[in-house]
Protein backbone atom coordinates (compact mmCIF):
# COMPACT_ATOMS: atom_id res chain seq x y z
CA UNK A 1 0.00 0.00 0.00
CA UNK A 2 2.89 2.55 0.26
CA UNK A 3 3.88 1.63 -3.01
CA UNK A 4 0.69 3.14 -4.12
CA UNK A 5 0.87 6.17 -1.95
CA UNK A 6 3.94 6.81 -3.24
CA UNK A 7 2.36 7.42 -6.42
CA UNK A 8 -0.23 10.17 -5.73
CA UNK A 9 0.86 13.26 -5.80
CA UNK A 10 -0.95 14.61 -3.02
CA UNK A 11 1.51 11.87 -1.09
CA UNK A 12 4.52 11.68 -2.64
CA UNK A 13 6.97 14.12 -0.89
CA UNK A 14 6.32 12.16 2.31
CA UNK A 15 9.01 9.68 3.77
CA UNK A 16 8.77 5.79 3.40
CA UNK A 17 7.98 5.48 7.62
CA UNK A 18 5.39 8.24 7.36
CA UNK A 19 3.51 6.96 4.52
CA UNK A 20 3.46 3.42 6.45
CA UNK A 21 2.07 5.24 9.26
CA UNK A 22 -0.45 6.80 7.25
CA UNK A 23 -1.47 3.34 6.01
CA UNK A 24 -1.49 1.74 10.07
CA UNK A 25 -4.06 4.60 11.16
CA UNK A 26 -6.06 4.09 8.06
CA UNK A 27 -8.98 1.92 7.64
CA UNK A 28 -9.74 -0.66 4.25
CA UNK A 29 -12.85 -0.14 2.91
CA UNK A 30 -14.58 -2.73 0.24
CA UNK A 31 -17.65 -2.17 -1.75
CA UNK A 32 -19.83 -3.82 -4.00
CA UNK A 33 -20.60 -2.60 -7.79
CA UNK A 34 -23.60 -0.35 -7.19
CA UNK A 35 -22.04 0.54 -3.18
CA UNK A 36 -22.28 4.44 -2.72
CA UNK A 37 -19.68 5.37 -0.55
CA UNK A 38 -20.65 9.00 0.01
CA UNK A 39 -23.32 11.56 -1.76
CA UNK A 40 -22.90 15.00 -2.51
CA UNK A 41 -23.36 17.11 0.63
CA UNK A 42 -22.17 14.71 3.10
CA UNK A 43 -19.63 16.14 5.54
CA UNK A 44 -15.96 15.08 4.19
CA UNK A 45 -13.60 13.77 7.11
CA UNK A 46 -11.27 11.78 5.48
CA UNK A 47 -9.81 11.38 2.15
CA UNK A 48 -10.21 8.20 0.42
CA UNK A 49 -7.23 5.79 -1.71
CA UNK A 50 -9.04 3.83 -4.26
CA UNK A 51 -6.55 0.76 -4.23
CA UNK A 52 -8.69 -1.38 -6.92
CA UNK A 53 -11.69 -0.73 -9.02
CA UNK A 54 -13.26 2.10 -10.20
CA UNK A 55 -15.91 4.62 -9.25
CA UNK A 56 -17.89 7.06 -10.79
CA UNK A 57 -18.45 10.67 -9.04
CA UNK A 58 -21.19 13.09 -10.19
CA UNK A 59 -23.36 15.73 -9.03
CA UNK A 60 -26.91 15.49 -9.08
CA UNK A 61 -28.93 19.31 -9.06
CA UNK A 62 -31.92 20.54 -8.79
CA UNK A 63 -33.17 19.42 -11.92
CA UNK A 64 -32.44 15.48 -10.77
CA UNK A 65 -30.04 14.83 -13.74
CA UNK A 66 -26.58 13.47 -13.36
CA UNK A 67 -24.02 16.06 -13.96
CA UNK A 68 -19.91 16.11 -14.21
CA UNK A 69 -19.81 12.25 -14.38
CA UNK A 70 -16.13 11.45 -13.80
CA UNK A 71 -14.80 7.42 -13.80
CA UNK A 72 -11.95 6.86 -11.24
CA UNK A 73 -9.32 4.55 -11.59
CA UNK A 74 -7.29 2.31 -9.07
CA UNK A 75 -4.66 4.58 -7.42
CA UNK A 76 -6.38 7.94 -7.38
CA UNK A 77 -7.32 9.82 -4.42
CA UNK A 78 -10.86 10.68 -3.87
CA UNK A 79 -11.39 13.93 -1.73
CA UNK A 80 -8.02 15.41 -1.31
CA UNK A 81 -9.35 18.81 -0.07
CA UNK A 82 -11.39 16.60 3.07
CA UNK A 83 -8.17 15.54 3.98
CA UNK A 84 -6.77 19.42 4.86
CA UNK A 85 -10.31 21.66 5.53
CA UNK A 86 -13.57 20.31 6.80
CA UNK A 87 -15.65 20.53 3.51
CA UNK A 88 -18.88 19.04 2.14
CA UNK A 89 -18.77 16.53 -0.39
CA UNK A 90 -19.13 17.90 -3.75
CA UNK A 91 -19.90 14.82 -5.69
CA UNK A 92 -21.68 11.28 -5.07
CA UNK A 93 -19.02 8.25 -5.24
CA UNK A 94 -20.50 4.94 -6.50
CA UNK A 95 -18.55 2.00 -7.02
CA UNK A 96 -18.58 0.81 -10.61
CA UNK A 97 -17.39 -2.34 -9.49
CA UNK A 98 -16.16 -4.55 -6.46
CA UNK A 99 -13.78 -1.81 -4.94
CA UNK A 100 -11.18 -1.11 -2.18
CA UNK A 101 -10.40 1.71 -0.73
CA UNK A 102 -8.12 3.30 2.20
CA UNK A 103 -9.95 5.93 4.75
CA UNK A 104 -7.66 8.44 5.90
CA UNK A 105 -8.67 10.47 8.38
CA UNK A 106 -7.74 14.17 7.95
CA UNK A 107 -6.67 14.25 11.92
CA UNK A 108 -4.12 11.05 11.17
CA UNK A 109 -2.66 13.01 7.91
CA UNK A 110 -2.90 16.47 9.63
CA UNK A 111 -0.31 14.62 12.31
CA UNK A 112 1.61 13.21 9.97
CA UNK A 113 2.24 16.37 7.90
CA UNK A 114 3.13 17.65 11.25
CA UNK A 115 6.32 15.97 11.35
CA UNK A 116 6.90 16.14 7.84
CA UNK A 117 7.65 20.18 7.63
CA UNK A 118 9.06 19.52 4.24
CA UNK A 119 6.29 17.54 2.53
CA UNK A 120 3.80 20.21 4.20
CA UNK A 121 5.77 22.93 2.31
CA UNK A 122 5.74 20.97 -1.04
CA UNK A 123 2.14 19.75 -0.45
CA UNK A 124 1.02 23.76 0.12
CA UNK A 125 2.93 24.48 -2.98
CA UNK A 126 1.28 21.72 -5.43
CA UNK A 127 -2.15 22.94 -3.95
CA UNK A 128 -1.32 26.50 -4.41
CA UNK A 129 -0.57 25.49 -8.25
CA UNK A 130 -3.65 23.65 -8.77
CA UNK A 131 -5.78 26.21 -7.07
CA UNK A 132 -3.95 28.76 -9.34
CA UNK A 133 -4.87 26.30 -12.84
CA UNK A 134 -8.39 25.82 -11.52
CA UNK A 135 -8.83 29.71 -10.62
CA UNK A 136 -7.61 30.49 -14.48
CA UNK A 137 -10.29 27.48 -15.66
CA UNK A 138 -12.94 29.25 -14.04
CA UNK A 139 -11.80 32.96 -15.32
CA UNK A 140 -12.45 30.87 -19.12
CA UNK A 141 -15.97 30.22 -17.74
CA UNK A 142 -16.58 33.34 -16.58
CA UNK A 143 -15.74 35.28 -19.88
CA UNK A 144 -18.06 32.44 -21.45
CA UNK A 145 -21.22 33.21 -19.49
CA UNK A 146 -20.59 37.02 -19.87
CA UNK A 147 -20.70 36.42 -23.12
CA UNK A 148 -23.51 34.23 -24.02
CA UNK A 149 -26.92 35.69 -24.95
CA UNK A 150 -29.29 35.43 -23.04
CA UNK A 151 -32.39 34.36 -23.54
CA UNK A 152 -35.74 36.07 -23.03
Amino acid sequence: MVAILRRIATFSALGDAALAQLVAQSRRVNLSAGDTLFRAGDAAECGYVLMSGRMELSDTRRDGLRHGVLEVAAEALIGEIALIAPTPRPATAVALEPCTLLCIPRARFLAVLEGEPAATAALRQAIAQRLEVTLKALDGVRAELEQAPTGA
